[in-house]
């Protein structure tokens, strides 16, 4: 039964690299797939069946190519194997301590090896249902400095994994020494891999809170502006008093020159949030858009916005559906902004005009990735927000990304709602 060995260990990688990657192979890798493992098979057993360094190499060349159908990039299909060598020899430990609790019912140590593989396979395969996916992700989001620790622990585990197959019974009479060792090793990995999340977490809010620093700047001068128009206002009312005694001509200079007040009203809405970023991003589009000729009308219902997402990724997502509002729109169109909130959640609400119906179809491929309704010369640079929100918003338990298209009055409205 030893020639199955390489076969087993090839199920092993297939089975743990598909749990990690979620791919899926299209019928010429299956074919490639089977070629490789076949030259694995017969290389192993009737080549170097007797040299262990070069079978164990010879292996992991073997992984790696295995691990190259279900990646493409090459550092990614190079980190792949690491992870999945690594994560192979915990399954095999986690099957010697299985196996060693029925190791008194079996006294061949050929069925004893046997069976041992047979249940690490078992583990693998269950693994593809597992979301382990997520902590691949993760790994392969974190900074160099991480993947260097990873790469000291792989050729660790290369060396447990000799040392094993030079002696199978020696794994099972020192099984508890090798769990404690690999626990450590876990840990050592989870701790730097805890660090290296926490210092990504500080330095992209960092970045969006310099990204976003030229909107504080633009509402401070803003802010300084509005007191100084201010100030001017009450004394154009003062000389407005003193220009004329009569009292129908004051009423009716005073009602065309207050009109005017309402305009910069529209957004005063915002400063009742509980969160600056978000209602100075807003703001600062409101003024672009009024730049424009187009009008934002706020309708905060919750001044105390609570959510399962960061400040940041809320203004970011936010900024995101009200920007694609105002390309959307022409001079004297109006946009809605409804925003609310309860314990969990919040709720944010945009609508804007559209010049035609969109199907409930075409409306689902606004969040496809590369897809644009903006027929411009810059096209190839849209398309990437939306899908980008989709895939954010979808990371939250409970999250909710509604779209629909309606009519109302002769005119049709895109409605855009996220629950986060």
């Amino acid at each position: 039964m030893s020639f199955l060995y390489p076969l087993f260990e090839c199920m092993i990688i297939i089975f743990i690299s598909k749990a990690y990657t979620r791919r899926k192979l299209n019928i010429n890798k299956i074919i490639l797939l089977s070629i490789i493992v076949l030259i694995d098979m017969v290389t192993i057993n009737y080549l170097i069946y007797d040299k262990l360094i070069a079978m164990t190499l010879f292996g992991q060349l073997v992984f790696l190519i295995i691990c190259s159908l279900f990646e493409d990039q090459i550092f990614k299909k190079i980190l792949l194997l690491f992870i999945s060598t690594i994560t192979s020899l915990i399954l095999e430990i986690v099957s010697a301590i299985i196996v060693s609790i029925i190791h008194l019912a079996i006294q061949k140590p050929e069925i004893l090896e046997l069976t041992g593989n047979l249940v690490t396979i078992a583990l693998s395969f269950i693994l593809v249902f597992t979301p382990v996916y997520k902590i691949y992700n993760i790994i392969t989001s974190t900074r160099f400095s991480y993947k260097i620790a990873l790469i000291y622990s792989y050729f660790i585990v290369i060396s447990v994994i000799i040392i094993a197959k030079m002696n199978i019974q020696f794994l099972y009479r020192h099984i508890y020494v090798y769990i404690i060792f690999i626990m450590f090793l876990i840990l050592c990995n989870l701790l730097l891999l805890y660090y290296e999340r926490v210092i990504l977490a500080k330095e992209h809010e960092l970045q969006s809170y310099l990204k976003n620093q030229p909107i504080y700047e633009e509402l401070i001068k803003d802010i300084r502006s509005s007191q100084h128009e201010f100030s001017n206002r009450i004394q154009t009312l003062q000389l407005l008093c003193d220009s004329t005694d009569n009292l129908d001509d004051i009423r009716e200079k005073l009602h065309d020159y207050t009109n005017t007040y309402g305009k910069p009203l529209r957004s005063y809405p915002l400063l009742s949030i509980n969160m600056p970023l978000f209602a100075a991003a807003l703001y600062s589009l409101s003024i672009k858009a009024e730049a424009k000729d187009i009008i934002i009308n706020f309708d905060i219902i919750s001044e105390t916005l609570v959510s399962q997402a960061s400040e940041v990724l809320l203004t970011d997502l936010s900024c995101i559906l009200l920007q694609n509002a105002i390309d959307a729109s022409y001079p004297k169109d109006n946009i809605y902004v409804n925003i609310k909130s309860d314990n969990k959640y919040t709720e944010i609400e945009i609508r804007n005009p559209v010049l035609k119906y969109y199907s409930h179809e075409e409306t689902n491929k606004f969040f496809t990735y590369g897809y644009s309704s903006k027929n411009t010369a810059t096209t190839a640079s849209h398309g990437m927000g939306l899908y980008y929100l989709k895939k954010e918003i979808l990371k939250y338990n409970d999250s909710d990304l509604y779209v629909d298209c309606l009519e109302h009055e002769g005119r049709y409205w895109i409605i855009f709602k996220i629950k986060l």
